[in-house]
């Protein structure tokens, strides 16, 4: 059978393979209920896509829980006849649960220079350029979206990703035009919004970014959980920009802090954004007592040099 994007798939259920677009579209979109892929996987337990999909998505989680979760779903594969494209698959995946992020990274520019639709698999290389440094990876992660500007031109998704690609390199006009023409072709895309933050305030064009943010916070709200935390964070920055602490904190409240608290990009932002208000206006007691109960599990977890400096 084949998905969405005309790439080929182990299994003959409609059905699964539609469980299996619908996670890939909704993480590309950093949209709402990619942990159906979840229940999918249960229904569907031979079908080597949404197995190696389900897995994706507890890698996302950055624990260890997670990472145990992940592992029994690509256990599950060992024993499932796969394409070629799932094996590729199933190995870059393999490298990221045991943290060899550059090879898995190498894995999954070798899936998309053979199948260059596979958009869903430039995602996750994205997500990795992060886990290595996204500045550093800038220029490899431009240069991914470059090769495959031919077969995604369109695509909202795509030019999302192109933009940020563009800002980490330091290339604002080219980055904001992408996040523009994302934005012009569908409004609501969160990531798009999130490479245009960066390309306003680097720029020093904080009240457009402000008017930007809060015009886009009602659709924000729409998202996945993850962005929608971390657009909210530009949007606090953008605040504090201008000294404003009250209204960094009703942010904060609102949409950063305490709507899943366990999450880790949500403790991430949530720290992240208390550390920068103190260094510009002064302490922020009240609100560490809360983050510090939900983070101590976390304390002796190892992911990323990033995470464990937070």
């Amino acid at each position: 059978m084949k998905d969405s994007r005309g790439l080929d798939v182990t299994g003959n259920d409609a059905a699964a393979v539609a469980a299996a677009d619908d996670f890939a579209a909704r993480r590309l979109r950093l949209d709402q209920g990619v942990e159906a892929i979840l229940d999918a996987a249960k229904r569907w337990p031979d079908t080597p896509i949404v197995q190696l999909y389900a897995a994706a998505f507890w890698l996302y989680g950055q624990t260890d829980g997670a990472l145990a979760n992940a592992a029994a779903h690509l256990r599950a594969c060992d024993a499932l006849t796969m394409n070629a494209r799932e094996r590729a698959l199933h190995r870059a995946l393999t490298l990221w649960h045991g943290n060899d992020n550059l090879r898995a990274v190498e894995a999954l520019e070798a899936i998309t220079t053979e199948w260059p639709s596979d958009l869903l698999t430039v995602k996750i290389a994205e997500f990795l350029y992060y886990v290595l440094g996204q500045q550093y990876m800038g220029p490899r992660f431009r240069a991914h979206m470059r090769r495959l500007e031919g077969a995604h031109a369109g695509d909202p998704d795509f030019l999302a990703m192109a933009a940020f690609a563009s800002e980490l390199c330091g290339d604002s006009v080219t980055a904001e035009a992408c996040a523009e023409r994302a934005l012009g072709i569908e409004p609501r895309n969160p990531w798009a919004q999130h490479a245009l933050s960066h390309v306003l305030i680097r720029r020093g064009r904080v009240g457009e970014g402000l008017a930007r943010l809060e015009a886009f916070l009602p659709l924000l709200a729409t998202c996945g959980r993850p962005i929608h935390c971390h657009d909210a964070w530009h949007l606090a920055l953008l605040h504090r920009e201008e000294l404003d602490v009250a209204a960094a904190m009703r942010v904060f409240k609102a949409h950063i802090w305490g709507i899943t608290p366990d999450f880790v990009v949500e403790q991430l932002d949530a720290i992240a954004l208390l550390w920068r208000i103190e260094m510009a206006a002064g302490p922020t007691d009240a609100q560490w007592p809360a983050i510090a109960e939900h983070i101590a599990p976390r304390a002796v977890e190892t992911f990323m040099p990033f995470m464990n400096a937070h």
